[in-house]
């Protein structure tokens, strides 16, 4: 018995229904994803004029600091602005190098500086700060999410003859600068006992004598989803989508931070608060952990700070221990530590 004209012509609108909404459902989801993909790598531009309108210094002269500004041109393409820093320290002390984490600049390395020269004071000759890809002033190009980024790095440590680096890194900038550790360790002689060979294309290499690594994570898809949560966006199955199209699109590599870290030739200093959603502490425990013996990784938590916390949010004997480690890392060996504070737990920094 065949069914009526009305109950056929009903169950095709149910399917084109169905259909229509499966692709609507489809598409959304591309579109999320892509709007997702695009934020990464189109982060917020913090630059001089985001500072005037939230009352920020513009530059280290407004800090009170001697300073000088140049680009360094990138082999991928674009170029990154550069401030160079005189410090109050001897002419031969170290330079130290800070690395801003994802959507933000070196405006905000100015806040992270002065809390490390608070920490050391007269121990470093220069700083050096720039704007990643697509942060900030940088021109011509986009953000790679960290993925390569250690390659500008070393090519402004390299550009600017440094001979000896210190490194200091928050969030995807600490994951940049054990990156940039892991291609330049400690020259033979060092305590980590592994010679230095040159960067390809960057000339003689510097000695990394140590960095401190704060908030970093495993690998990109945890602040991707992290964030997302923090602004109660579902994250699954977007990020994924997401990182599958900055792969395939972009060729944004996936990449363990651990991985790097047990290359890493130089003592690593790493922190991270409990109460860090973007980059959860358990991740930066297990970074530390692949450091190798020697020469070892120093883990100090950050009490139940949030991700955008750094040096400030160090108790008191945190405070000691990693004024000791920096000595650590940039005094002769044998030397005294500043302040008659001990050296970090088991000579290696190692907790």
């Amino acid at each position: 018995m065949r069914r009526a004209p009305t109950e056929a012509h009903r169950d095709d609108a149910l399917r084109a229904v169905i259909l229509l909404l499966l692709v609507a459902a489809f598409l959304l989801t591309a579109i999320a994803a892509w709007a997702i993909a695009w934020e990464a790598t189109h982060p917020p531009r913090r630059t001089a004029g985001w500072a005037l309108a939230n009352g920020l210094a513009i530059d280290p002269g407004e800090c009170g600091l001697e300073f000088t500004e140049w680009w360094l041109d990138r082999k991928r393409g674009g170029r990154l602005p550069v401030w160079d820093v005189t410090l109050d320290g001897p002419p031969a002390a170290p330079t130290v190098v800070v690395i801003h984490g994802w959507g933000r600049s070196r405006i905000d390395s100015l806040a992270r500086l002065r809390a490390f020269l608070e920490l050391v004071p007269r121990r470093f000759s220069r700083a050096l700060m720039l704007d990643l890809a697509g942060h900030g002033e940088s021109e011509g190009c986009l953000s790679t999410l960290g993925d390569g980024d250690e390659e500008d790095v070393l090519a402004m440590i390299a550009t600017a003859k440094l001979d000896r680096a210190f490194l200091l890194g928050h969030s995807m900038g600490a994951v940049v600068a054990l990156a940039a550790a892991a291609e330049m360790p400690e020259p033979a002689g060092s305590r980590g006992g592994r010679e230095a060979a040159p960067a390809p294309g960057h000339g003689p290499a510097a000695a990394i004598l140590g960095a401190i690594a704060v908030a970093p994570y495993e690998e990109l898809a945890i602040p991707l989803v992290g964030r997302l949560r923090a602004r109660k966006i579902p994250a699954r199955p977007f990020a994924d989508l997401a990182l599958f199209g900055l792969r395939l699109l972009r060729g944004i590599r996936p990449r363990r931070t651990s991985a790097a870290a047990a290359q890493v030739g130089a003592p690593i200093a790493i922190l991270c608060g409990a109460g860090d959603v973007v980059a959860p502490i358990e991740g930066a425990r297990s970074i530390a952990a692949a450091v190798p013996d020697p020469p070892g990784a120093l883990f100090l938590p950050l009490g139940a700070a949030p991700h955008a916390a750094g040096l400030e949010a160090l108790d008191a004997g945190g405070t000691r221990s990693l004024r000791a480690f920096v000595h650590r890392c940039i005094a002769p060996a044998g030397s005294d530590p500043p302040d008659g504070s001990d050296p970090p737990d088991g000579g290696d920094g190692r907790t």
